[in-house]
C-alpha cells in the first residue's frame, strides 16, 4: 500500500503545526517508512493502528517529542517495537545518534531492513532487553508506553546520564510520577494531536548534574 498525496499534505501540515518544517524529500521518506511498516506488519506484528490513521498516530505522534529532545546527542528509544518514536525522530535529527532497543528478533529484523532501505546512518539496532543495558548507555532515553509509566521512568533513569522523556497518554498524571533520586521533572506538556482528538502528554526529567 503506497502513501498518497493527501497523506503527504496532512503530514507536512501537522508537522508545521508542531513547529517543524518538513522538506518534501523528508516527508516522502517518512511515508516510505510507513509503507515498509505495513508491508512487514502481517508477518512481524508491528502495529494494530489502521493504515489510514498511521500518519497521525505514528509519524505525527513521534514528532511531538522533538522539542523535548533538543540538544540530545545519543538517544536510546526503549522498547521501540516497530521503530516509533525513534525512527521518525531520527530522520528529522540526522546529527543525533539513535539506539533502537527491542527484544523481539522479528521486529529487529524489520528495523534493520528500514535502516538499510532508508539509509539511516544515525540509527543502530540493539536487540536486547533494556533492563540488561549498562548505566549511562545514552545521554537521553525516550520511551512511549511500553510498560507502566513509573516503571519506565525508573528503568530509563538508570540508562540515561542527562535526560528522560516519557511519551504517555492522558491517564499518566505527572504528579504521580516521582523522579528517582537525583532526577527532577523539568517539563510536562499536555496537548491534543493535530488532526485528531487524542490526548497526549510528554514528561521530561533532567538529572541534577545537568541542570543549569
Amino acid at each position: 500500500m503506497s502513501s498518497s498525496s493527501a497523506e503527504h499534505a496532512g503530514l507536512v501540515a501537522a508537522a508545521a503545526e508542531l513547529g517543524t518544517a518538513l522538506p518534501d524529500p523528508l516527508a516522502h521518506k517518512l511515508l516510505e517508512y510507513l509503507d515498509l511498516l505495513y508491508r512487514w506488519n502481517a508477518s512481524a506484528g508491528l502495529t494494530r493502528v489502521d493504515r489510514e490513521d498511521a500518519v497521525r498516530l505514528h509519524l505525527v505522534d513521534s514528532l511531538t517529542a522533538l522539542n523535548a529532545l533538543h540538544g540530545a546527542m545519543i538517544v536510546a528509544d526503549l522498547g521501540t517495537g516497530g521503530g516509533v518514536p525513534g525512527i521518525p525522530i531520527a530522520m528529522v535529527m540526522p546529527e543525533t545518534k539513535f539506539f533502537l532497543v527491542e527484544t523481539r528478533r522479528r521486529k529487529c529484523n524489520f528495523l534493520r531492513d528500514v535502516v538499510r532501505t532508508l539509509s539511516l546512518a544515525n540509527c543502530e539496532i540493539v536487540e536486547a532487553d533494556a533492563r540488561t543495558l549498562e548505566a549511562d548507555f545514552c545521554d537521553t532515553a525516550i520511551a512511549r508506553a511500553f510498560m507502566q509509566p513509573q516503571e519506565m521512568l525508573e528503568l530509563a533513569a538508570q540508562l540515561a546520564s542527562t535526560r528522560v522523556v516519557l511519551m504517555a497518554g492522558p491517564t499518566a498524571e505527572s504528579a504521580e510520577l516521582d523522579g528517582p533520586s537525583g532526577w527532577r521533572l523539568s517539563e510536562a506538556s499536555q496537548f491534543v494531536l493535530p488532526g485528531g482528538g487524542e490526548e497526549r502528554q510528554i514528561l521530561s526529567y533532567t538529572h541534577e548534574s545537568s541542570a543549569g
